[in-house]
């Protein structure tokens, strides 16, 4: 049942911060000015089994304006 209810916490947690990067990725592209910097973050994650990293990589890439290049 625990499993359950964080399952739907994350879902929440994510479609809004899904929803809050859309819209702070067009800002930054119809606003005028300077355009953002591309660049890099390296994060290390430890201890994710690998259906984790999968889930962490998928969630990652969903987000607008990010991408996976690696998980190790």
């Amino acid at each position: 049942m625990m499993r359950l209810v964080l399952l739907f916490w994350l879902l929440l947690v994510f479609l809004s911060q899904v929803v809050t990067s859309g819209l702070s990725t067009a800002w930054q592209i119809v606003r005028p000015g300077a355009s953002p910097e591309p660049g890099f973050l390296w994060i290390r994650f430890s201890g994710l089994s690998p259906t984790g990293a999968a889930l962490l990589g998928s969630l990652v890439t969903l987000t607008p304006g990010t991408t996976t290049l690696a998980i190790d």
